[in-house]
């Protein structure tokens, strides 16, 4: 939140119904259920890598800096995209990403936090992502300082619809896999977070 203060994001972002009021750039308050770590920290270094639906004119105007990379250490931007992974409100008017760099057609990402029963991350704890389907491969990843984690999964178009397992430790969610097979500019991925004791 701090580095999100210090860069002035409020200028064009809204979080918690404060900031800009010019349209400008996205309402950001869920925009850790449709981005991963890694596509946040992309989009803040590389603006054209996606743009927000509703936004391409902005996006063609190229209305987000790209001074970032100059701008912003390494921690900063580890920083920035860890507290935007966290803003998950879906009641939220936070459009979709639509992405411009990115082949999307042959994997599902799953994503999110591990926390504790008081709410702590917990770190280096293994999280398993199974597909419910012949011959579809499990992943895992370790979860990092901050308790995020993220899995990719090889699913292809026939493949949607597919209930996926995810689990670490005594903590269980599913999830399904929905996206639209003919659709080539919609990332497919689901945030799922779970609380292990």
């Amino acid at each position: 939140m701090e580095v999100y203060e210090l860069h002035e994001c409020y200028n064009c972002h809204k979080v918690g119904g404060k900031g800009s009021v010019k349209k400008r750039g996205p309402v950001l308050d869920n925009i850790g259920n449709l981005l991963t770590i890694e596509d946040i920290k992309k989009k803040i270094f590389d603006p054209t890598y996606l743009y927000a639906e509703g936004f391409e004119k902005e996006h063609k105007k190229g209305q987000m800096p790209d001074k970032y990379k100059e701008l912003m250490t390494e921690e900063e931007l580890a920083a920035l995209a860890a507290y935007l992974s966290t803003l998950k409100n879906p009641a939220a008017e936070t459009p979709k990403p639509v992405f411009v760099k990115t082949k999307i057609e042959h994997g599902f990402i799953v994503y999110g936090y591990v926390r504790d029963g008081g709410g702590k991350p917990v770190a280096g704890i293994e999280v398993q992502a199974k597909p419910l389907k012949e011959h579809a491969h499990a992943g895992s990843a370790k979860t990092n300082q901050e308790g995020y984690y993220e899995i990719f999964l090889h699913l292809h178009n026939e493949d949607s619809g597919t209930k996926i397992t995810i689990s670490a430790k005594n903590a269980q969610k599913d999830v399904v896999a929905n996206y639209d097979p003919n659709d080539k500019v919609t990332k497919r991925q689901a945030a799922v977070d779970l609380v292990a004791s």
